[in-house]
């Protein structure tokens, strides 16, 4: 490959080359793949109907003069049944939704084998009576698709980028390359009650987080009037190290409450955000138990709690996607701990940070 751009996503170089070599995929401009880019609704079907030419003739021979240049592509796919609908514009950029149906009508179903379980309604953002739901499952337990984050989540209406797309055609032409993964359906009145465990642990954090900002209030006024209260600064530096490390135990726990109830996946994007969050806490202790004044204590600790911060930001985030997935996937479902969870996910407000 001449693809001057395909180094700056590495991860999906071999993709990249694997694709163009097939002649499944072509560039951007003669020397550019443009990685990044959103692949459209006719570069979907393009790369549909080459995969389903090959696979059934051995060859990926279209009609290149063509105008415009994927009519083709459109007219093979609808004559082998790929696509049974026309689109209103197929220059628009495919959502995830849309490039999974179309897709999974390449191959027979003989050629995509289950090669994961992947229960009905386990995939977080995906249920199973969604109108483009048979395809996403199909491609997931062939171990085509593999999500989009550590929750495997498959973000439908979202644009696809080309870099994604070279790497699950090369899985669709390599099943060498296929994923292995397993996602089991859990009953959503369980995750709800462990996560309502672990909100309990986490609203002890919001709690403590606003005592270790006030406190820290307290420091940059004993810093602002150059006070020379030593008794005090030790007090208030010792208050602070005593939140801090109440933090780290609280997020320790929630970490622990999903690992004793069963390390459910729908639970891993919070559980790395824990993990995050437990790591700058930690650093943020450090840099405080190193602080010898009260000039050292403000001045090099604001960079670790600023850090600390964004991640609970990032953990309330992670929350909030797990229970808005959780009420998106059972609306009808009348549990009185699910409706709960929103009224529990907390809310870092950054004003009430501090600044020297």
């Amino acid at each position: 490959s001449s693809f001057g751009t395909a180094s700056t996503s590495r991860l999906y170089s071999d993709y990249v080359k694997e694709v163009y070599e097939y002649g499944l995929m072509m560039g951007t401009t003669s020397n550019k793949f443009s990685p990044s880019g959103n692949v459209t609704i006719a570069e979907t079907i393009t790369a549909a109907a080459r995969l389903h030419k090959i696979y059934h003739s051995g060859n990926s021979d279209f009609d290149t003069n063509a105008n415009p240049w994927y009519k083709p592509y459109v007219e093979y796919a609808q004559a082998n049944s790929i696509i049974n609908k026309t689109y209103s514009n197929y220059n628009l950029p495919a959502k995830r939704s849309e490039f999974a149906d179309i897709l999974s009508g390449a191959f027979p179903n003989d050629a995509l084998p289950a090669v994961n379980q992947v229960d009905d309604d386990s995939i977080p953002d995906v249920k199973f009576s969604d109108s483009f739901a048979l395809s996403v499952y199909k491609l997931y337990r062939a171990g085509i698709l593999g999500g989009s984050d550590s929750a495997h989540s498959f973000k439908p209406s979202t644009n696809i980028s080309r870099s994604e797309v070279s790497a699950i055609i090369t899985r669709m032409a390599n099943p060498s390359k296929r994923i292995k993964f397993t996602l089991i359906y859990v009953e959503p009145e369980i995750l709800a009650n462990i996560a309502l465990q672990m909100l309990d642990e986490m609203q002890i954090v919001v709690d403590t987080n606003v005592q270790f900002v006030s406190t820290m209030a307290q420091m940059e006024d004993l810093y602002n009037s150059s006070s020379s209260n030593t008794a005090l600064y030790n007090q208030l530096s010792g208050n602070c190290m005593t939140y801090c490390q109440k933090m780290i135990d609280k997020l320790q726990l929630q970490i622990d409450i999903i690992a004793k109830n069963g390390n459910y996946n729908e639970f891993a994007d919070i559980k790395t955000k824990l993990t995050n969050a437990k790591a700058n806490a930690n650093t943020l202790l450090t840099t405080l138990k190193n602080a010898k004044t009260v000039r050292a204590f403000l001045e090099n600790s604001l960079t670790p709690y600023d850090n600390y911060f964004s991640s609970l930001e990032a953990l309330a985030t992670a929350y909030d996607t797990f229970t808005n997935n959780l009420l998106g996937n059972n609306r009808s479902l009348m549990s009185a701990s699910i409706p709960e969870l929103s009224a529990r996910v907390p809310n870092f407000d950054s004003s009430s940070d501090f600044d020297i």
